[in-house]
C-alpha cells in the first residue's frame, strides 16, 4: 500500500499469514491501512515468518481492536521505521504458548506504536522481542514483558537518545520467568508503577538501566519482586532509576532472593516517609548515588552491602540484628543523614 491517498479501510479482520508462511504487507509513502483486528501469523505454527512494515512519514496502520504479532505462530516480524505510525487498541506479541520468537522494531525519529490498552511482549509465548531505537516511541497502558507462566525469555530493549516507552504500569515478568528490560544510551522509560516479578511465578526477571541519560522513572512505586523471587534491578554506568513513592525489594511474604545493584548510577526515591524498603532481598551498592527520604531495613533477610558511593537519606530504620557498615575499605563511601 504505497503513496499518499492509497488506502485499505474497513471494519474487518486482516491476517498477514492466516495459515501460510512468508507473507508480507508493506505500507509506505503515506499509504494507510485501517481494520478492526490484525494478525501477523494467525493460525498454527505453519503460519510463520510473515512480515509487516510501516515506513515513512504519513504511513499509518490503524486497528481499533488487537494487533497480534504472532497469534499461534512463531517468527513473525513487525517493523515501524522512518516516521511510520501504528495505532492499535491493544498489542500482543506471542499470544499463545506456541507463538515464540516474534519481533517488533520501532526505529527512527517520528516512528511510533501507540496502544490504547495493554501491550504484551510475550503473552503466553517465549523469546519474543520488542526493540525501540534511534528515537522511536511506544505507548501502552498496562505493559508486560512475559505475562503468563509459559512466557519466558522475552525482551524489551529501549536504546538511544529520544527513544522511549511510555505506559501506566510496566511489569518485567508478570507471571513469566527469565524476561528482561534493557534501557541504554540515553533512552527513557516512564510510567506510574513498575514491577520486576509481579506474581509468585514471576522469577529470575531482570531490568538493566545503563549509560548516561538512560532513565526509568516511576511516579509511584517500583517493586523488585512484588510476589516473585530472584528478580533483579541493575543500574550502572550513569543510568538512573526514579521511584517517587519508593523502591520496595521483596514486597510479598513469598518474595525472596531479589536484588538491586547500583554500580555507577543513581537511584532516587525522595517522597516524604518513603524511600528504600528492603524486605526480601539484597542491595549491592558499589558506586554512584542513592538518594532517599528513608532507608528502611526491618527484615533479617534484607542485606545492604554498602561498598562505595554516596547514600543520602533523611532518616534510617535498620532493624536486622546486623551492623550497618559503610564502605568496604577499598572504595570511597559516604553516608549523609540530612
Amino acid at each position: 500500500v504505497e503513496g499518499a491517498g492509497s488506502l485499505i479501510s474497513g471494519d474487518f479482520l486482516l491476517s498477514v499469514g492466516n495459515r501460510g508462511a512468508g507473507n508480507s504487507l508493506t505500507v509506505s509513502g503515506g499509504g494507510a491501512v485501517e481494520s478492526s483486528t490484525l494478525y501477523l501469523g494467525r493460525y498454527t505454527t505453519a503460519s510463520s515468518n510473515n512480515t509487516l512494515e510501516i515506513s515513512g512519514p504519513g504511513s499509518v496502520l490503524s486497528n481499533s481492536g488487537f494487533l497480534h504479532v504472532g497469534g499461534e505462530a512463531p517468527g513473525n516480524a513487525l517493523r515501524i521505521d522512518a516516521g511510520g505510525a501504528v495505532a492499535s487498541g491493544a498489542g500482543y506479541m506471542g499470544q499463545s504458548a506456541s507463538s515464540s520468537g516474534n519481533s517488533a522494531v520501532v526505529t527512527g525519529a517520528g516512528s511510533v506504536w501507540t496502544n490504547a490498552g495493554t501491550l504484551y511482549v510475550g503473552n503466553a509465548g517465549a523469546e519474543n522481542a520488542l526493540s525501540i531505537t534511534n528515537g522511536g516511541a511506544v505507548y501502552g497502558a498496562i505493559s508486560t514483558i512475559g505475562a503468563e507462566s509459559t512466557s519466558h525469555s522475552n525482551t524489551m530493549t529501549v536504546t538511544g537518545a529520544d527513544s522511549s516507552l511510555n505506559c501506566t504500569d510496566l511489569s518485567v515478568g508478570g507471571s513469566g520467568s527469565g524476561n528482561r528490560l534493557e534501557v541504554s544510551d540515553g533512552a527513557i522509560v516512564s510510567g506510574r508503577v513498575g514491577y520486576i516479578g509481579r506474581t509468585a511465578s514471576g522469577s529470575d526477571n531482570v531490568a538493566v538501566v545503563s549509560g548516561a541519560g538512560s532513565l526509568w522513572t516511576n511516579s509511584s512505586f517500583l517493586y523488585v519482586g512484588y510476589e516473585g523471587s530472584d528478580n533483579a534491578l541493575v543500574v550502572t554506568n550513569g543510568g538512573r532509576v526514579d521511584a517517587f513513592l519508593g523502591v520496595v525489594v521483596g514486597e510479598g511474604v513469598v518474595s525472596r532472593g531479589n536484588s538491586v545493584t547500583l554500580d555507577g548510577g543513581t537511584i532516587r526515591a525522595v517522597y516524604p516517609t518513603t524511600g528504600l524498603n528492603l524486605r526480601g532481598g539484597d542491595v549491592t551498592f558499589n558506586d554512584g548515588l542513592f538518594e532517599l527520604h528513608r532507608l528502611q531495613m526491618s527484615s533479617v533477610e534484607g542485606v545492604f552491602d554498602f561498598n562505595g558511593g554516596t547514600l543520602s537519606s533523611y532518616s534510617a530504620i535498620v532493624n536486622t540484628g546486623r551492623p550497618f557498615i559503610v564502605g568496604d575499605g577499598n572504595r570511597s563511601a559516604t553516608f549523609l543523614m540530612s
